[in-house]
């Protein structure tokens, strides 16, 4: 039995499954790949990556408690000064 044949997609395409994301039509990059038949995993976001908005990426969120605010402001306040240090909880 031999490999299965590489797939090769034109810009044209790309750009319009992309397009299709970041419009909403399409509800995910698995929906995408599903729909389209688009082979590889990682294939979808990599055009994302190249072609798209920066916002559907996944990036970092941070949540934190007021406390835990605090003690990062007095840490920089901290840092800067040069001073020590003393948090008093």
């Amino acid at each position: 039995m031999g490999q299965k044949p590489r797939r090769r997609y034109s810009e044209a395409f790309k750009i319009q499954v992309i397009s299709e994301l970041e419009a909403g039509k399409l509800r995910s990059r698995c929906h995408a790949q599903r729909r389209y038949g688009i082979a590889g995993n990682s294939t979808v976001y990599k055009w994302l990556r190249k072609y798209g908005k920066q916002h559907l990426l996944p990036g970092v969120l941070r949540v934190e408690t007021p406390d835990e605010r605090e003690i990062g402001v007095r840490l920089t306040d901290y840092q800067k000064s040069g001073s020590d240090l003393q948090i008093t909880v």
